[in-house]
């Protein structure tokens, strides 16, 4: 594969065999042919080798009559790569870069105010943090704090925050850590990708999860296997391991726009809560589930009916039926909710182990010391 700039030029190619290796050789003799037609000189000073993965033979190669040298790292529209895809070089070099601009505008600004110091950091500082971060994301802690130095560093110009933590005068300046940031750059082009704002570019480096384990919908990523764990701090397999269930609950964020009832939203559970003590409180039930049909059906989202249950609670309620779409709703005796098993009566001796059938209040006590150990 052919990656070609105004000044430069890139072969890429996977040489995982001896064939993959003869392949990428005879594309550089092709390279060296086509210079010698079109009378240009290609600079061979200037012309490296970099393998990259663990296990690369590391073959050698010939441009022309001169053997190719090998490089441990190679700069890349800006952005630092070794063979091994360490980002930690590039954290070094960004941070270097933007603690040079701090400590220009510490020596030439004499004002330290608030109105003075921010703008300044998010124009000037900002850009050396930021640029092409989905791709050198800092994969070790100690390249997540150089980099969150930097902005302690500008946090603590600011006049009347000196003796405060960073946290407050994050609070105090409106800002967030380079982290919760990253994170948010990381949302905004994998919401794009999903839902085609950005023209069809990119999608092809996710996708969609295909297991019915969790409700059905339209925003579950599949996150690929890894040997190395440096995999997993890559930006498709960050956002199919963390980030998923964070799109889709901000994906499902209008799911209780005019319903009268509660719902707890998580990223693979939905609970409905209403008090139906009169028929009125049934309707009312009922009608917010025919809501969330309705809301499913306009998103393009799916429920997964068999899994959705109710669960009647108190000693003399009447069982009401339900209906969710054309489906009538199954009861259920109890059901776990953040791995605490809850029965209709709210009796707790289930999840109690040692527990004597009938008797409420060995299963109160056995709660109370299991709280008390844990705490």
């Amino acid at each position: 594969m052919y990656i070609k700039f105004a000044n430069t030029t890139k072969l890429e190619g996977t040489v995982d065999s001896l064939e993959g290796r003869e392949a990428l050789q005879r594309d550089l003799d092709r390279l060296v042919r086509w210079a010698i037609t079109n009378r240009m000189k290609l600079n061979k000073s200037k012309c490296w080798i970099l393998h990259l993965g663990q296990d690369n033979p590391g073959y050698m190669y010939k441009l022309g009559d001169e053997r190719l040298q090998g490089s441990p790292a190679e700069r890349d529209l800006g952005v630092w790569v070794d063979g091994k895809l360490n980002m930690s070089q590039q954290c070094t070099l960004a941070a270097k870069r933007a603690n040079c601009v701090l400590g220009c505008m510490k020596h030439s600004i004499a004002s330290r105010s608030t109105e003075v110091i921010v703008p300044l950091y998010t124009a000037l500082v900002w850009p050396h943090l930021k640029y092409c971060v989905q791709f050198w994301a800092p994969q070790y802690k100690k390249d997540i704090k150089l980099l969150e130095c930097v902005q302690r560093r500008a946090t603590k110009m600011v006049k009347g925050l000196e003796s405060k933590t960073y946290e407050e005068q994050l609070r105090s300046l409106g800002l967030f850590t380079l982290e919760k940031r990253r994170l948010r750059g990381d949302l905004i082009p994998v919401y794009n990708f999903l839902k085609g704002g950005s023209g069809g570019g990119g999608a092809d480096l996710l996708s969609l999860g295909t297991s019915d384990r969790t409700p059905e919908n339209g925003m579950k990523l599949h996150p690929g296997k890894f040997r190395l764990d440096m995999r997993k701090r890559f930006f498709t397999e960050r956002v199919g391991s963390i980030l998923g269930p964070v799109l889709f609950s901000t994906f499902i964020n209008d799911l209780d726009e005019g319903v009268e009832c509660t719902i707890s939203k998580f990223a693979d559970d939905t609970k409905l809560v209403g008090a139906v003590d009169s028929f009125e409180g049934q309707e009312a039930l009922q009608r917010a589930l025919d809501r969330s049909e309705h809301w499913a059906i306009v998103s393009g989202m799916k429920f997964k009916k068999n899994k959705c249950q109710i669960l009647h609670l108190g000693w003399s309620k009447v069982g009401h039926k339900y209906q969710l779409g054309e489906e009538w709703l199954e009861s259920s005796p109890a059901e776990r909710d953040l791995g605490v098993l809850v029965g209709s009566r709210l009796n707790q001796s289930a999840v109690c182990p040692g527990r004597q059938e009938g008797k409420l209040h060995s299963g109160f006590s056995c709660v109370q010391r299991r709280a008390t150990v844990v705490v």
